[in-house]
C-alpha cells in the first residue's frame, strides 16, 4: 500500500500533536475529507503500534510513535523499518551460506582424514620390512607425507577462517550502513 502525501502529513501532523500534548481526544466523526483523513491516520497509526488508546477517545504515543518522531517523520520510519528488515535478511543469508560451505569443508576434511588413515594402515600392513632400518625409512617417508598433508590442511583452515573475517566485516559494515 503506497501512502499518499497527504496521508503522511497527515500522520506526521497528528503525531506530532500527540507528542506535543502528551494525549489527545481524535475525534473525526464529520464527512468532511480533513475528517475522513484524519480517521484513516488514525486507523493506520493504530495498526502500525504508533498510538494506543488510552481512554474511549483520548490517545497517547506508543514507542513506536516516538521513533517515528525521531526519525522525522512516517516515511523515514517506513523507510528505516523496511532497511532494517532488509538488513537481517542479508545476515541470515550469508550467515546461512557461511554455514553450508563450512559444513561441505568439513565434510571434506573428514573423508580426506579416513582415507588417509585407511592408506597409512593399508600401506603399513602391505609393507614387510626385512631390516629394521627399511622399516624405519618407510616411517619416515610416511611421516613426511602427514606433515605434508597436515601443512594443506592448515592453508586451508587459515583461508576459512579468512573468509570469516571477512563475512563478519561485511555484515558490520551493512548493520553500520542501515543506522
Amino acid at each position: 500500500m503506497e501512502l499518499n502525501k497527504e496521508l503522511i502529513i497527515d500522520i506526521d501532523e497528528l503525531l506530532t500533536k500527540i507528542f506535543k500534548d502528551n494525549n489527545v481526544p481524535i475525534h473525526s466523526y464529520g464527512t468532511s475529507q480533513k475528517d475522513k483523513l484524519r480517521e484513516k491516520s488514525k486507523e493506520l497509526c493504530k495498526a502500525l503500534n504508533l498510538i494506543r488508546a488510552k481512554s474511549n477517545s483520548q490517545y497517547e504515543l506508543d514507542e513506536k510513535g516516538i521513533l517515528a518522531i525521531q526519525d522525522g517523520g512516517i516515511e523515514n520510519y517506513l523507510n528505516n523499518m523496511r532497511l532494517d528488515r532488509d538488513l537481517e535478511r542479508t545476515v541470515k543469508d550469508l550467515t546461512k551460506e557461511n554455514l553450508e560451505k563450512q559444513f561441505k569443508h568439513n565434510l571434506i576434511f573428514v573423508c580426506l582424514g579416513g582415507v588417509i588413515g585407511l592408506l597409512t594402515a593399508a600401506i603399513t600392513t602391505a609393507v614387510q620390512p626385512d631390516s629394521a632400518e627399511q622399516y624405519i625409512n618407510k616411517l619416515n617417508e610416511m611421516v613426511e607425507r602427514d606433515r605434508l598433508i597436515s601443512k594443506d590442511f592448515q592453508t586451508d583452515i587459515q583461508q576459512m577462517r579468512s573468509e570469516i573475517t571477512s563475512l563478519e566485516k561485511q555484515i558490520d559494515s551493512l548493520k553500520n550502513a542501515s543506522y
